[in-house]
């Protein structure tokens, strides 16, 4: 199986498991299903930390998203740069931020409160890999 298809099918398999701030928010979704096709939990630091809404949001606000996904071994790249498999960090309204994972040229799939979303890549605000 191609690291495309791999991707692919790892999203739609979580794509109906619900969202939840302790097991499944986005950071950890994203991880979770990234550790699929690299082997690699990118949460296990934090992972334990998180145990709700409230140590979530601390977890990020306390080391901001670019520190905590470089502490687990990603780069940050150019959006422009993010290709199958690299997550990315999306701006919506206000300062809410969420982390999801490129799975075709132009889209990445970004887990939330109402489900798993698509977000057009390049509208994100940055992107991290793993790939050297």
């Amino acid at each position: 199986m191609s690291l495309e298809e791999c991707v692919i099918q790892t999203i739609e398999d979580y794509r109906h498991k619900p969202f939840n701030w302790a097991t499944f928010n986005c950071a950890l979704a994203s991880a979770t299903m990234a550790e699929v096709w690299t082997g690699i939990d990118y949460a296990a630091e934090w992972r334990p930390l998180c145990s709700g809404r409230i140590s979530s949001t601390r977890i990020v606000l306390k080391n901001g998203w670019s520190k905590l996904m470089t502490q687990a071994g990603l780069t940050v790249i150019d959006v422009e740069d993010a290709s199958i498999g690299d997550f990315v960090l999306t701006e919506g309204k206000g300062k809410q931020q969420a982390i999801g994972v490129v799975y075709s040229d132009t889209t990445s799939a970004v887990p939330t409160i109402y489900g798993m979303g698509n977000v057009q890549t390049l509208c994100c605000a940055t992107a991290f890999t793993s790939k050297k």
